[in-house]
């Protein structure tokens, strides 16, 4: 609350949406995550967890500014706006593809979507 007090005073209603996400990503998500490791999972470590996390935050970062630097060479006409969205969804999707295609987890995704997309 006294974030939010302080910073709408700075930078008026955006200052409200970066208190709340500061709060949330300082209190918040760890006290859930606290929670949920040591109350549910039991046995699970949550060093991999926060590993991963990270390694995931890192990921879409990099996948933002490559989108982001392709998309800012083209003309800032209506008539690209489509092409924007479709380099937007391609380079992430490939990114990711590209990096975790080796994966147990992205296997099982392949093959759940092959499963549906024959039904």
């Amino acid at each position: 609350l006294i974030l939010n007090i302080i910073l709408v005073q700075l930078i008026g209603i955006y200052g409200i949406i970066l208190s709340t996400v500061i709060s949330i990503t300082v209190v918040g998500i760890p006290w859930i995550t606290h929670n949920l490791f040591n109350y549910v999972f039991h046995g699970v470590s949550i060093q991999n967890y926060v590993k991963n996390i990270f390694e995931y935050i890192v990921i879409s970062v990099l996948a933002c500014v490559i989108s982001y630097f392709i998309t800012l060479k083209l003309p800032e006409e209506v008539l690209f706006f489509p092409l924007r969205v479709i380099i937007s969804v391609v380079v992430p999707c490939g990114l990711y593809g590209i990096i975790y295609r080796k994966t147990e987890n992205f296997r099982y995704f392949r093959q759940l979507v092959v499963k549906v997309m024959k039904k």
